[in-house]
């Protein structure tokens, strides 16, 4: 807003304009109009619609998958065991050995049989225990006379005389507080965890036996690739020899083909020692010494 100022001299009344309206102001404002105008625009462009992910492309299955179904596990009959899926008879015999013949089953077993007996003695105690006695006693003398108290005298003639007694006796202890019919509760359940303690051992020893077959083969096969292997190998070293024969590899060619050549040998061997190693298992748990078993390729 412009004010009126007062002159002193010539006594008149004159305005001055506030900053904001001089012209050096104004044309300075001007100059930042354009970069106002800029920025203006800059922030209208900003402002748009909200952001919405963009929809990604998702496929049902992979083209790899073509022909492929979930695996879904196989029942086993009743009446087989359920080492019959693998359709192994070598596996079969070598399971059925682990039944009858595993020596880590005694312990188990005779626990098992001695829990039984021991339901047979408790049970007994329900009942009176009857017992028969019978005696003969056989009396006589030469003959005489003999003097009564009375001072008479009596004849006696040889004479001998049995006297024969049977008595039948019995004998019952009460079951106080249920005493004798808890006893036999506790002889039932331990039997039943004895044949639970079997059953589980045994299913041990089979799973065992089943995973020392398997490892078994793998190590057969693994020998199997390192004798293929061996003969390439073979052959390449022959093929070096001969090259270093025509001057066209060097010695250096020979040595590093000899070393390949004997680090595989040296791993097929290490594979038969692992192959003989679970067939020495496999022995322990058919109840045989591991010279007594020997299982075909």
């Amino acid at each position: 807003m412009m004010q009126p100022q007062f002159d002193g001299q010539t006594r008149d009344l004159k305005f001055t304009p506030p900053p904001s309206l001089r012209p050096r102001s104004l044309l300075r404002r001007l100059r930042l109009l354009p970069l106002w105008v800029g920025l203006g625009a800059l922030v209208g462009c900003a402002v748009g619609p909200n952001y919405h992910r963009p929809p990604a492309v998702v496929t049902p299955a992979y083209k790899e998958n073509q022909g492929w179904v979930p695996a879904t596990p196989r029942e086993i009959p009743a009446n087989q065991p359920w080492w019959s899926i693998y359709d192994d008879p070598v596996l079969d015999g070598l399971e059925r050995q682990v039944v009858v013949s595993n020596q880590t089953l005694k312990e188990s077993l005779a626990a098992y049989y001695s829990a039984q007996q021991q339901i047979a003695i408790d049970r007994g105690t329900f009942f009176p225990d009857i017992t028969l006695s019978g005696s003969a006693t056989k009396t006589g003398g030469p003959a005489g006379v003999s003097t009564t108290s009375s001072g008479a005298a009596v004849a006696h003639s040889k004479s001998t005389e049995t006297i024969y007694s049977v008595g039948p006796q019995a004998t019952w202890t009460l079951d106080v507080w249920g005493r004798i019919r808890r006893t036999v509760e506790s002889d039932v359940a331990k039997a039943q965890a004895s044949a639970a303690d079997v059953s589980a051992a045994l299913l041990s020893a089979q799973i065992s036996l089943a995973e020392d077959y398997f490892q078994m083969r793998a190590a057969e096969q693994q020998v199997r690739i390192y004798n293929t292997y061996i003969a390439d190998l073979e052959n390449a070293l022959e093929i070096v020899e001969n090259q270093v024969a025509a001057g066209t590899d060097t010695l250096a060619d020979v040595y590093a083909a000899q070393t390949q050549l004997e680090t595989t040998q040296v791993s097929a061997i290490n594979e038969q020692l692992t192959r003989a190693t679970y067939e020495h298992a496999i022995a322990v748990l058919t109840g045989k010494a591991p010279q007594q078993l020997s299982i075909p390729q």
